[in-house]
């Protein structure tokens, strides 16, 4: 059988060609139609995705057999079945974003966990750094930012269409407290100008979970019970800005969202002699902390490309 050869891609080289479009395009059957046809035209959308993306299919199983092992309830039935059902709330995951963005999710529908000790950095105009992550859905917690005391958020992301989101998150919810970056690395002047904004008492998120678009700055650190990349930039970027560094995690909980926040550092040092050794424990503690809420919602964890290795991941499901 032919190789797949998106297998041994970076996970900024998948192709997100028609992307902006499609949510263009679900956006509109869930305003017009509502929630139950957009979950009805998701099907075939997710169907198609789950059948002929083999790499983020064998990616999927291989992170839930590892979540299996680690004693965290899945869910019931095969690995496949598992695997679409993470699929499906991938795509699921789409239309909370959009009842955000159109107001038809509120304060009311979230459950906070931990919001008072941010709100109070945030009430004295100090900025913060959030590491986010692929788990759940932050982007609920990024288009309610304006309705919870004004917050001024500004997203690192990694994708060349963040100017298209961008413009297209202006279509759907107006002004929005909500700015997304485009960044491939991030170089002395990026780093001023996010200062700034900490300065100002802006928030800045960043994903810790997706290795760099170059390959490279990683440190190893234990997830689910195995060595794993994770990117240094994030936690670099707090030692230069000097700020308190916080997770946020929205997960879905039935009809409602829970909103989970935590003080992970008050600050992160780097001094130079012990910079590797430090540098090594704080991300190890991002690393307890990202397991530790996969635990609580493990099919919400959307990353679709092997995480720990390519070679070891098509070797662990050769043997299932």
């Amino acid at each position: 059988m032919a190789e797949d050869s998106s297998v041994n891609k970076h996970w900024s080289e998948i192709n997100e060609k028609g992307a902006i479009l499609g949510m263009r395009i679900m956006f509109i059957i869930y305003k017009y139609l509502g929630r139950f046809p957009f979950y009805i035209a998701l099907l075939p959308v997710i169907g198609y995705f789950f059948l002929t993306n083999r790499a983020a299919r064998n990616a999927s199983m291989d992170y839930i057999s590892r979540v299996k092992r680690a004693g965290v309830e899945v869910g019931s039935g095969p690995a496949l079945w598992l695997s679409y059902r993470q699929f499906y709330s991938f795509g699921c995951s789409l239309v909370d974003k959009l009842a955000v963005w159109s107001g038809r999710i509120t304060l009311q529908d979230l459950h906070f966990y931990g919001y008072e000790i941010f709100e109070q950095y945030h009430r004295q105009n100090i900025g913060t750094v959030i590491i986010g992550s692929h788990l759940g859905n932050i982007e609920v917690c990024r288009a309610l930012a304006n309705q919870k005391g004004a917050l001024r958020i500004n997203v690192l992301v990694h994708t060349k269409h963040a100017e298209k989101f961008n413009a297209m998150l202006k279509d759907v919810a107006g002004d929005s407290d909500v700015n997304l970056i485009q960044v491939t690395d991030i170089g002395p002047a990026t780093a001023m100008m996010l200062n700034e904004k900490i300065m100002q008492g802006e928030h800045v998120v960043i994903a810790g979970d997706r290795t760099p678009v170059n390959g490279k700055n990683t440190c190893v650190a234990e997830f689910f019970g195995e060595n794993a990349h994770f990117p240094r930039g994030p936690l670099i970027l707090a030692s230069i800005l000097k700020c308190p560094v916080f997770t946020m995690f929205c997960l879905r909980e039935g009809t409602k969202y829970g909103f989970y926040v935590e003080k992970l550092f008050d600050k992160v040092e780097l001094p130079r002699k012990q910079r590797e050794t430090e540098l090594e424990s704080y991300i190890s503690g991002y690393a307890k902390q990202l397991q530790k809420y996969c635990g609580k919602a493990p099919l919400q964890w959307y990353n679709f490309y092997p995480f720990w290795n390519d070679l070891n991941a098509r070797r662990m499901l050769d043997e299932q």
